[in-house]
């Protein structure tokens, strides 16, 4: 199928068309939204409950942003301008206000009921007329702003860039001021398009004529400047007036609203030129490649024209990529509003920021418009996949609160908009969601006449040629009917999807061979009244590896994600209010990956070990001999868009047990550390990252970049940058966590704290190549500002040097700092030390380690995970670094210390002493004092770390025995008394110990009892058998 190429007549005659085939004359490939009713369904459900939401939104709140800029007083002090992504330095006042036209209008087209359809136009005609008086104001200026209307607070970037100069927009760059506005365009258009609405129409293409004039001064490049700042669809809003009109200065504004680099570098399908840039920036980009590539029509003699060809392969290439290659079981495909570089793809599931809802929106406004170009059954299951999964699914069942980021980590929870409270871009977007359910249901050929049917959809659809009833409960039946309720001589093709395998048709109930073309069943007759196809649609269980990670799958049936709740505890503002990201999932407790259900087994029988338990509901279990746990035993298995208010599973860890065991203690290890740095932070920012930088109020001289699979902010000499960081109240042990590059070595920053200076530091040079964390303590001196902590401090990163500042990739305000546990034995935080010496490491519940090493010399090789940096201290006085284990031997050059608290100087250090214990074990003793390797070990309390190197501490022994097995029962470091005492047979080395055993404690550690993760016990009668810190030493609790 191909869209007809725009003609003059055709344009001319949409701006005569009526009201009820705007849409279809816009898209002719799509029906209008009042031709296709929704029946009896979740779909049907989901319009209604999003129709009840649009109407308690306060619309003149809205509607302020606009008359404070129109300069219309006493409007803002009657309706106060919601503060929520319109307050301090984070202004996106109005964007809101233009998704909502687009939804009221989106709405009204959808609905049938026609008392809800009269207060819907109502509304929407109410706030037309309002956005009309303000764009008037400006009728008469000559400054840049005839046929304006928004909500940015300063006008003064819009006459800058009438004037040519781009001055106030770079200021601006963080309010996206382009992005903004392209939502009134698509309102006004949208209350033409959708709802026939003439005032629409008139108010767009006058604010296209300002679009036009805006540029008209500014070169080729500096428009292309202006480009590289996110700007929604805004070169579809010109291409659209130009079908409407057929006035060339559309299509020149069109062309010169694209960003060339983005159609340039898609030319063929670049897997790693998406990777770390904004997904939703891009995606409305490429909508308007292709709309304008439809036009079918060039212009001659002009630079900046964009070749059609150049345009439409940019946007197939770019979609290809996405959903081939970066798109999750749910149909999402963004990490923390980015697309993810491939060697990050574990972000998916160790981020909790995951699909952003407004991203898929317009994937699925862009796989529209690529059906257009030619028919397809992967745009279908596409469209499957994210409607059913993603879309649907971004709706509260009963207060109809929208979704932001959903989150795919396991046993995490998505947050609600609460109306009139959250205003993020999701819920402008969410607003026009759930009106769109019926608008790809069905589509034609505007050239041959074919019907075709994309989803499976209980539905009515209605034209002046084609009439059908589609009745089916789908996925809750595997199949469909369609009744023809018109006579007609048409083909009729209906989509295979790529997941059903048993695909059958019957016509009036005789059975008929299908052959399948592009994943459709063309049906070709003379369709009478009364005729029915049935569609039977078998469905099975089948599972989808996270795409780049594939130790992690999704379960479906059919096209249907299933996920499970996991508890319904700890939902932290799931119900979000107006701070500035309370739409963030990241503001939730998070729950260790270690602690989520896994399917431990052989992948190709996994789904052999699921079952149903209810076909009405779609419900399924999964046999208990599968699970990591027995307690996951009774969790059931159901649609994903069925599950609200809970932690939930939507990937699952799924390996063999051989698999698992080899990395079960860099998992928990990794995962621990995680946990132990969440529970101190107090305020986190993804530095470089869009939302992040705007929600703690990113300002200053910077640039931005990625390097090496992460977000950077850095500046060059003389210039600074600063942030805020919510304080919580807290004042007390306060640090601040800088992350940084080790390619950075040498570059010079001062640190400053509201005003004043924390630190300077230069760099140092590391033995390894990649990113590493510095810790800095912070006084309350410098955290008050007159005597009192406030709600948050600045923090301004200042390149006072010669060289650029170091880029900064996280920056974390941190509580507890140096509230650290004395060192102490246990065992999963040894790994193997040398995988060319050491087979594998297992551990044991009485806090023992077996080590299977290789043949050779020191194959019992074990090293402290660096995951467990600065989780404890050591004194002075623990001078003694002891390993216990047997069978060991004691010869020359059978045991050495290569590492010790990251100091290593290419040497092999042998034990101090050596000796062997009543038991039989062997005993190595090395006093660090005289290593050689402890210059990073001599305060008289210092962290034990790895000191920003590569390793912690490594030593290697060595077994007696042939097969190179050996057991490690302690790896400490004692003082002199306590090694003696511990093990009595170091008197002949130390003489008798002066004093009993005392326990030397951090004199900084809190007093108490309290988990490894920080959280303090306050009933220790009912504690399990695990590990905590009691008085700030590590104890086992049997």
């Amino acid at each position: 199928m191909k869209v007809p190429r725009i003609i003059l007549t055709c344009c001319l005659a949409l701006a005569t068309a009526s009201a009820s085939y705007a849409q279809s004359k816009l898209y002719p490939h799509l029906f209008d939204l009042q031709e296709v009713t929704l029946t009896d369904g979740m779909f049907k459900t989901a319009l209604n409950l999003n129709n009840d939401l649009l109407l308690q939104y306060d619309v003149d709140r809205l509607l302020t942003p606009y008359f404070r800029q129109a300069g219309i007083k006493g409007w803002e002090e009657e309706h106060p301008n919601f503060p929520n992504w319109g307050s301090g330095n984070f202004r996106l006042d109005g964007h809101v206000g233009g998704h909502y036209l687009s939804a009221l209008a989106l709405a009204y087209a959808a609905t049938k009921d026609e008392d809800m359809r009269t207060r819907l136009k109502e509304r929407m005609d109410y706030t037309l007329e309002k956005m009309a008086q303000c764009q008037a104001v400006f009728d008469d200026n000559t400054d840049g702003l005839y046929g304006y209307i928004g909500g940015l607070p300063d006008n003064g970037v819009w006459t800058g860039l009438y004037r040519g100069d781009l001055t106030k927009f770079n200021q601006n760059r963080g309010n996206v001021p382009l992005y903004v506005v392209h939502k009134m365009f698509a309102g006004f258009r949208d209350a033409w398009l959708y709802a026939g609405s003439e005032k629409g129409r008139e108010c767009f293409l006058k604010m296209c004529d300002w679009g036009v004039n805006l540029i008209s001064n500014l070169t080729d490049a500096q428009v292309q400047d202006v480009l590289n700042t996110e700007h929604g669809g805004i070169n579809e809003m010109f291409a659209d007036a130009y079908q409407m009109t057929g006035e060339e200065k559309y299509l020149i504004a069109a062309h010169r609203y694209t960003h060339k680099t983005m159609v340039d570098n898609m030319q063929t399908v670049n897997t790693t030129f998406l990777s770390n840039k904004h997904a939703n920036t891009q995606v409305p980009k490429y909508i308007g490649f292709i709309r304008l590539a439809q036009q079918g029509k060039t212009i001659d003699n002009s630079q900046f024209i964009i070749q059609n060809s150049e345009l439409r392969a940019s946007a197939h290439n770019f979609w290809t990529d996405v959903v081939e290659n970066r798109t999750v079981a749910l149909g999402g495909n963004s990490v923390n509003e980015h697309f993810v570089q491939h060697s990050n793809a574990h972000h998916h599931i160790t981020m909790t920021d995951g699909p952003e809802s407004c991203n898929t929106n317009n994937m699925l406004k862009l796989t529209e418009d690529l059906f257009a170009d030619g028919a397809h059954g992967k745009y279908g299951d596409f469209y499957e996949m994210a409607m059913f999964n993603h879309i649907l699914s971004t709706q509260h069942p009963e207060t109809g609160g929208y979704v932001y980021f959903t989150s795919l980590r396991p046993q995490h929870y998505r947050m609600y908009s609460q109306v009139n409270q959250g205003m993020w871009c999701c819920v402008g977007t969410g607003m026009e969601n759930h009106s769109k359910y019926g608008e790809f249901v069905y589509s034609r050929d505007p050239e041959s006449g074919t019907l075709y049917v994309n989803l499976f959809v209980p539905s009515v659809l209605t034209d002046e040629t084609y009439a059908l009833t589609q009745q089916t409960r789908f996925p809750y039946e595997p199949g469909t009917r369609l009744t023809i309720d018109k006579a007609g001589d048409y083909t009729i093709a209906i989509r295979k999807p790529s997941w059903c395998g048993g695909f059958g048709i019957t016509i009036n109930g005789t059975s008929k061979s299908v052959e399948e073309l592009d994943g459709y069943i063309y049906l070709k007759g003379k369709w009478q009244a009364g005729d029915e196809i049935s569609v039977s649609l078998p469905m099975q269980l089948n599972y989808l590896p996270c795409p780049g990670y594939d130790d992690y799958i999704a379960l479906r049936y059919g096209p249907i994600l299933l996920g499970a709740i996991t508890s319904t505890e700890n939902l932290t503002g799931q119900h979000a209010g107006e701070g500035r990201m309370d739409h963030a999932p990241g503001q939730g407790a998070q729950l260790s990956l270690t602690s989520a259900p896994m399917l431990i087994g052989d992948r190709a029988h996994v789904l052999d070990s699921i079952y149903m338990v209810d076909a009405e509901k779609l419900h399924f279990k999964i046999r208990p001999g599968l699970y990591n746990s027995q307690r996951w035993a009774d969790l059931t298995l159901q649609p994903f868009y069925t599950i609200h208010e809970a932690r939930y599973m939507t990937y699952w860890n799924q390996l063999t047990a051989n698999e698992w065991e080899k990395i079960r203690q860099q998992v928990m290890a990794e995962e621990e550390a995680l946990q132990r740095l969440n529970n101190r932070t107090l305020d986190f920012v993804a530095t470089g990252e869009q939302q992040s930088d705007a929600g703690h109020v990113l300002q200053g001289t910077f640039g931005k970049g990625s390097y090496d699979g992460e977000f950077y902010v850095d500046c060059q000499s003389g210039q600074s940058f600063s942030y805020q960081l919510a304080t919580q109240g807290i004042k007390e042990n306060i640090s601040l966590m800088c992350r940084f590059h080790s390619a950075d070595a040498g570059r010079v920053v001062t640190i400053y704290v509201n005003n004043k200076k924390l630190t300077t530091m230069t760099l140092e040079k590391k033995s390894f190549s990649g990113h590493y964390n510095w810790e800095h303590p912070i006084s309350e001196e410098l955290l008050l500002v007159e005597g009192l902590l406030p709600d948050s401090i600045t923090v301004r990163f200042h390149a006072s040097g010669n060289t650029p500042a170091p880029g900064l990739y996280y920056l974390r305000l941190l509580k507890d700092y140096a509230m650290k546990p004395l060192y102490a034995f246990v065992n999963y935080q040894w790994i193997s030390g040398d995988d060319n010496r050491v087979n594998r490491v297992t551990y044991h519940d009485d806090n023992t380690i077996t080590i299977y090493g290789k043949q050779g010399l020191n194959n019992i090789a074990l090293q402290y995970a660096t995951y467990y940096d600065d989780f404890y201290v050591l004194t002075s006085e623990h001078k003694y670094l002891t390993v216990c284990g047997s069978p060991l031997s004691r010869t020359n050059g059978a045991s050495y210390l290569w590492w010790l608290g990251g100091s290593n100087h290419g040497s092999q250090v042998s034990p101090t002493y050596t000796t062997t214990i009543a038991d039989g074990q062997s005993l190595f003793v090395w006093d660090i004092t005289q290593s050689g390797l402890n210059e990073n070990m001599m305060d008289e309390i210092f962290s034990y770390s790895s000191n920003g190197q590569a390793m912690n501490t490594v030593f290697g022994l060595t077994t007696t025995r042939n097969d190179g097995i050996a057991t490690i029962s302690d790896i400490n470091f004692y003082t002199r008394d306590s090694l003696i005492t511990h093990y009595p047979e170091m008197q002949q080395y130390l003489g008798a110990p002066d004093n009993a055993i005392r326990n030397i404690e951090n004199p900084l550690s809190p007093k108490g009892t309290y988990t490894l993760n920080g959280v303090k016990v306050t009933n220790q009668a009912s504690l399990p058998g695990e590990i905590y810190i009691i008085n700030g030493l590590k104890k086992i609790k049997q």
